[in-house]
């Protein structure tokens, strides 16, 4: 998602926020009636895949492409309501940043009565830590209900990780077709260690005097790219090379508990 659309779609919720009137119509009361609220979630999250760098003379008949799909992500975090409906949180996270290869070939091309599609390498070799430190707006509350939106700036460290991976289809690896592929995370890229912003959008549920049930949808952003990846697909006597880079996007979707304290 571009900079310029995640800066509207944070107007329009901040608009928003001022102009919508708390659901019981009254002033809404912290986090049920505490000021501060510890809180431990879990979830997944989906990041981009990589990018196309540069990569040789397409092959008729034969292909290399990336994929994103789910990894996981966990989080705690401390809130505190320093006004009824405005409140600050702090806190740390961990997750794995993962995209799949996706190999194709004709039968023509591998010289074979039969090919085959969509042939998957996964790779999950992207770990990072991360540090948040933000404000959020209480949109809605009612006796059992609040929604929240805020953002805020993160403090992102990718864990650095070199290695490689491949697969051999027909007769091994030394067969009609071989694909191998290098990565590398963390500070060899670059991408180590660097700050990010980000948009989160809450709910929490009163469970009883003291308990919370949260869930969370929340996108970060950062023009760093802390994953670095090249490719090579051998086979019918002819390759077809490639260089990535994986930016800083993640999308994650999390539940988790929370415990209210202080009046």
């Amino acid at each position: 998602m571009k900079k310029s659309n995640l800066a509207t779609i944070a107007g329009a919720l901040l608009l928003l926020a001022f102009s919508t009137s708390p659901l019981n119509g009254q002033t809404p009361p912290y986090f049920f009636g505490k000021k501060h609220l510890a809180e431990l979630n879990a979830g997944l999250l989906r990041a981009p895949a990589p990018g196309t760098v540069t990569q040789s003379q397409p092959l008729n008949g034969a292909s290399v492409e990336t994929r994103a799909f789910a990894g996981g992500t966990a989080a705690a975090r401390y809130h505190f309501s320093f006004l009824p409906r405005w409140s600050a949180h702090a806190g740390i996270g961990a997750g794995y940043y993962p995209f799949s290869w996706r190999i194709n070939a004709t039968p023509e091309w591998l010289g074979q009565e039969r090919g085959f599609n969509n042939q998957r390498l996964d790779n999950s070799d992207g770990v990072f830590f991360s540090g948040n430190l933000g404000v959020a707006y209480h949109l809605l509350s009612g006796g059992k209900h609040l929604l929240a939106i805020g953002g805020g700036l993160q403090g992102v460290y990718f864990s650095e990780s070199k290695g490689g991976s491949g697969i051999g289809i027909g007769e091994g690896l030394a067969g009609p077709l071989q694909f191998s592929s290098v990565y590398a995370y963390g500070k060899d890229t670059g991408g180590g260690l660097f700050p990010a912003g980000y948009l989160t959008v809450q709910y929490f549920q009163k469970v009883n005097e003291w308990l919370v049930f949260s869930a969370a949808l929340e996108g970060a952003w950062s023009g760093e790219e802390p994953g670095e990846f090249s490719s090579t697909l051998t086979g019918a006597g002819e390759t077809l090379t490639g260089a990535y880079r994986q930016q800083y996007l993640p999308v994650s979707l999390r539940v988790g508990l929370g415990y209210t304290f202080g009046n």
